[in-house]
């Protein structure tokens, strides 16, 4: 009998030694002076954009590093007014807040990214077409870093080929087709703009960026400039037109800024990184620039629609924005005829510029 009171009260004081300490835990956490609280705060806050940003993990396809951080971060300080030491309500209510904002920007952003690749119906295409798997291109000599990171990264890019028919007349430039975060090639075929440019007569290559699609692999930001420029080389194609929606303008807008003299023109369909092109002087590039969006995308499309519009260079250079009214930020969805026919304008404006010099 006496044993057993004995361990009861071992457990008992132990119980009491714990809670002491778990007490004290959150009595220091919760006593942080106001200078201190909000520097935990952002500590929290970089180390769950650390989590997304190391390049040891898989990166999740259409997610965007750089506005996860921002979007934290702006969301932090709506919800970041200056605690009151006193008040452990108000602490706390900041702490849970933090934490919900993280949570709910991180897995709104991961459902985006799987929603990347969603089935897609079977495509019934009239046109001539050839569909192919290419490995990954050679950066530079097969030694170089480069070139070992992506033969590691990326397995295989999927490219369908669409050719115009017989009797009509082939235009000299190719289109090059990228995507957006949430599609894959087959978008285009969805939208009927491969067959719309095919009967104009441009070879049209639409491409599956690696991680998505049928596309294996993927490729960091620091490589995507390089790894567009070796498709182009790999793939043959001279000066090509290249339309790149949303995310893939983390691989095109690098490339017109590094290597312009590769393509003829620049299609941003609300693309990405667009405030890179600032400042840029179209005059002294050739290249061609046009800037679709939706009107219903005040964030994106508006932004860089005022980037373009705001560039400097002759007024036959200077890139065009086209607004589609009643449009959201893949604005090729919601009107796919109104988008196809500005985009064939475009080319062939591009076209007639380039029929009246050799191209390179």
């Amino acid at each position: 009998m006496i044993d057993r009171q004995n361990g009861t009260m071992a457990v008992l004081v132990c119980g009491v030694f714990l809670t002491a300490i778990l007490i004290g835990m959150s009595v220091t956490a919760r006593t942080l002076p106001d200078s201190e609280a909000p520097v935990q705060r952002r500590q929290e806050t970089e180390d769950v954009q650390r989590m997304f940003t190391n390049d040891n993990t898989d990166e999740k396809p259409g997610l965007d590093l750089a506005e996860v951080s921002q979007n934290i971060e702006e969301e932090v300080k709506n919800t970041d007014s200056t605690p009151n030491q006193d008040s452990e309500n108000d602490i706390e209510g900041n702490e849970r807040a933090l934490l919900k904002v993280t949570d709910r920007i991180i897995t709104e952003t991961q459902d985006d990214a799987t929603a990347a690749n969603p089935e897609e119906p079977p495509i019934e295409r009239k046109y001539e077409f050839e569909e192919m798997f290419v490995e990954h291109p050679i950066l530079g000599n097969k030694g170089d870093l480069r070139t070992k990171t992506m033969k590691a990264r990326v397995k295989s890019v999927y490219i369908v080929h669409a050719k115009p028919a017989a009797g009509i007349e082939r235009k000299q430039i190719a289109i090059l087709l990228l995507h957006g975060a949430k599609f894959s090639a087959a978008t285009w075929d969805q939208t009927n703009t491969i067959e719309a440019l095919v009967q104009e007569g441009f070879d049209v290559y639409a491409m599956d960026l690696p991680g998505y699609g049928r596309s294996e692999g993927k490729v960091d930001s620091a490589l995507r400039e390089a790894f567009l420029k070796g498709i182009i080389n790999k793939m043959g194609l001279s000066k090509p037109i290249i339309v790149s929606p949303s995310m893939s303008g983390s691989f095109s807008v690098p490339l017109v800024l590094t290597d312009p003299s590769l393509i003829s023109g620049f299609v941003s369909v609300a693309a990405v990184w667009t405030k890179k092109l600032e400042g840029v002087n179209w005059g002294m590039i050739d290249v061609y620039a046009l800037h679709i969006y939706g009107d219903l995308d005040t964030e994106i499309g508006a932004v860089g629609a005022a980037i373009f519009e705001k560039s400097k260079g002759p007024p036959e250079k200077k890139p065009q924005v086209f607004v589609m009214k009643n449009a959201h930020h893949p604005c090729y969805i919601d009107n796919p005829k109104a988008f196809n026919k500005r985009l064939i304008r475009f080319a062939l404006r591009v076209e007639g510029k380039r029929s009246n010099t050799k191209l390179g």
